[in-house]
């Protein structure tokens, strides 16, 4: 086989592999967050960026939302946040659309602290219909930081629409 086919793997466009796109679109919510943190620092707020290692979608009877794998030593440096009486009061959520993939990056806050931990997740919207039907109905969301030892801290979101993906 001649390696320039344009049948041939190598020949093929980088910008038409679906994982490169989805690690240009990771990379630029991961630049995002860390221009997110920036800008509450400046304003005199403590913040703790979360860099996940993956993230799924989980639609169980007893946990329902987006479970992100952190590393130990950020979920450690959340724990002792929410251990010295950090209480998260408002939420801002920041979303992008890439080939079937949502991008989110999440900013839980405690405004009497002002204390700011930033997450960014993702999901396949073709992945997530029944976990958005079942947010809706609930009226709630649930984020889950969660370490491989199965450990999590539990986030609650009011409102389920920020994560869904955009309606035609």
């Amino acid at each position: 086989m001649n390696e320039n086919d344009d049948d041939h793997p190598a020949a093929a466009d980088p910008r038409e592999n679906p994982n490169v796109e989805a690690m240009t679109a990771w990379d630029a919510v991961v630049a995002d967050m860390e221009a997110t943190a920036a800008e509450y620092e400046e304003e005199g707020w403590e913040t703790l960026q979360i860099h996940p290692g993956d993230a799924t979608v989980v639609n169980q009877e007893d946990r329902a939302g987006l479970d992100v794998l952190v590393p130990n030593n950020e979920y450690e440096a959340l724990e002792e946040l929410m251990e010295a009486g950090v209480a998260f009061d408002e939420y801002q959520v920041f979303r992008a659309v890439e080939s079937g993939m949502v991008y989110l990056l999440v900013v839980m806050q405690d405004t009497d602290v002002e204390v700011a931990v930033l997450f960014p997740t993702y999901y396949r919207i073709d992945e997530a219909g029944d976990l958005f039907d079942r947010a809706r109905r609930e009226g709630v969301l649930h984020s889950y930081l969660r370490i491989l030892s199965g450990e999590y801290v539990e986030l609650t979101h009011s409102d389920p629409s920020l994560f869904a993906p955009p309606e035609d």
